[in-house]
């Protein structure tokens, strides 16, 4: 089989580091999943052993996984997601449909993912991994709860439309509250596309739906903030990674058809960035030119601003970058910019990576009110590997070609100095020459024996 796809999780804790890659061969596509190292081998294991778990207590609609060695093979599903379909809804301003997909989801969870419900206790093992919360004693909760199960990870077959949960990754034996799958739910759909919910949909709309309230948010919020904490091996370990902001992958996900294309503007302390604190807008297919605009008034003390064009790999011509305090602007020069694009010639910067990204160090101490980022597009239409090693071939081709060119005409100007030197060393040499007695004697006797005079 021949591996067309893959994923790397290398910013996580060790422990957790692995890679979902996508296969095609003769009898179709699968995905794997295998551990990046030695310490990531019981994680795997424990994907497996979550699967067994749920299909011995009698839930079908997990995918499927098979183990071989140190990795496991699941089925690659043809069809959409909750997630699509919202969009779709969204899109078309059909706000009833998206709150009936809404609710569809939240049945499903609730009646075929979560398994015997209790009154949650504290527990070590949840403070480890989600913090001492309070108030949530009392509420529903479960054991070996999937909080993963946002929209994007049930997708809908594309012959039967019966759903299939794709990532059973964080399951836990002690119990959690089953709102909490709700709550990251929300949360990854304000981060995806925030702006254009908010101007269809009441966020105490949603929140309503799953019942979540203020006090709920805030201790779920702080759930989820220990939980990803945990994963990337605390904040410290985060910190002292040189190259955090690079997320140099190929996501599976985006092999689907009618991929969503957004431009995104992070604001972060140091290189932590985080979905919450960014602002995401998204793109129609066609759009080539863009202005992107994030407020950044509810952060202090930025230390970093992350800039990232496009969620796939594109070519584009950078435009005006302003910061704006009061009355004040300031203009980004481009040569502030740090980038991880393989090209950049001027302000047309070739993005080969599927997370294209622009990096500007702040200082803390300033408070800037909001950041303006304007840019167009040249190429972003999914480029694959092929063509952008072409394109940089031919540029190397051509930069190659003008270098032997550069050589030669330096070659040519030195030549041309030397004989400049020799002209001016030769005129000079008869200026002293004319100026001798001996020079005039002899020009006097050419002219006495041309005119035959004595």
């Amino acid at each position: 089989m021949k591996k067309i796809y893959a994923k790397f999780t290398r910013e996580r804790a060790e422990s957790f580091q692995i890679e979902t890659a996508i296969y095609e061969g003769k009898d179709g596509k699968k995905v794997s999943k295998r551990p990046l190292n030695e310490k990531s081998k019981e994680h795997i294991e424990k994907m497996y052993e979550n699967y067994i778990y749920f299909c011995a207590h009698g839930s079908e609609y997990y995918t499927p996984c098979q183990k071989d060695g140190r990795e496991i093979f699941f089925p690659y599903i043809e069809g959409d997601t909750f997630y699509n379909r919202l969009l779709l809804a969204l899109r078309d301003e059909k706000i009833d449909q998206f709150f009936v997909l809404l609710q569809e989801y939240q049945d499903f969870v609730r009646n075929f993912c979560v398994q015997e419900t209790e009154e949650f206790q504290m527990t070590e093992e949840f403070r480890d991994i989600f913090g001492d919360q309070k108030g949530l004693e009392g509420k529903e909760a479960s054991r070996m709860l999937d909080i993963d199960l946002t929209l994007d990870n049930i997708i809908l077959e594309e012959s039967t439309g019966r759903p299939q949960i794709i990532d059973y990754e964080w399951v836990f034996p002690f119990p959690i509250p089953v709102d909490f799958i709700f709550y990251r739910t929300v949360l990854a759909m304000y981060v995806k596309h925030g702006q254009e919910l908010v101007q269809l949909v009441d966020p105490e709309n949603l929140y309503e739906l799953f019942h979540l309230s203020q006090e709920d948010r805030a201790t779920y919020q702080s759930m989820n903030e220990h939980f990803n904490a945990y994963v990337n091996g605390g904040e410290e370990s985060y910190e002292k990674t040189l190259k955090a902001y690079e997320k140099n992958t190929y996501e599976w996900e985006r092999l689907k058809e009618g991929s969503i294309q957004f431009t995104q503007i992070f604001a972060a302390k140091d290189l932590n960035f985080k979905e919450e604190d960014s602002m995401v807008l998204r793109l129609e297919e066609s759009q080539m030119e863009v202005k992107a605009e994030m407020d950044l008034r509810p952060y202090d003390h930025i230390g970093m601003l992350r800039i990232d064009p496009l969620n796939e790999p594109c070519e584009i011509e950078m435009g005006k970058i302003y910061l704006y305090a009061g009355e004040t602007r300031k203009e980004i020069v481009h040569q502030d910019l740090k980038n991880n694009a393989i090209l950049n010639r001027g302000n047309i910067y070739l993005f080969e990576d599927p997370d294209p990204m622009f990096l500007i160090p702040m200082d803390p101490e300033m408070k800037w009110d909001k950041i303006e980022v304007n840019f167009c597009f040249l190429l972003k239409d999914q480029l694959k590997k092929e063509q952008v090693d072409q394109m940089v071939r031919l540029v190397n081709d051509i930069e190659n070609k003008l270098a032997r060119k550069m050589v030669e005409l330096e070659t040519r100007c030195e030549q041309i100095g030397e004989l400049k030197e020799e002209i001016l060393r030769l005129q000079g040499r008869l200026k002293f020459i004319e100026s001798t007695k001996a020079y005039r004697w002899f020009i006097k006797k050419k002219v006495k024996k041309f005119f035959h005079i004595e």
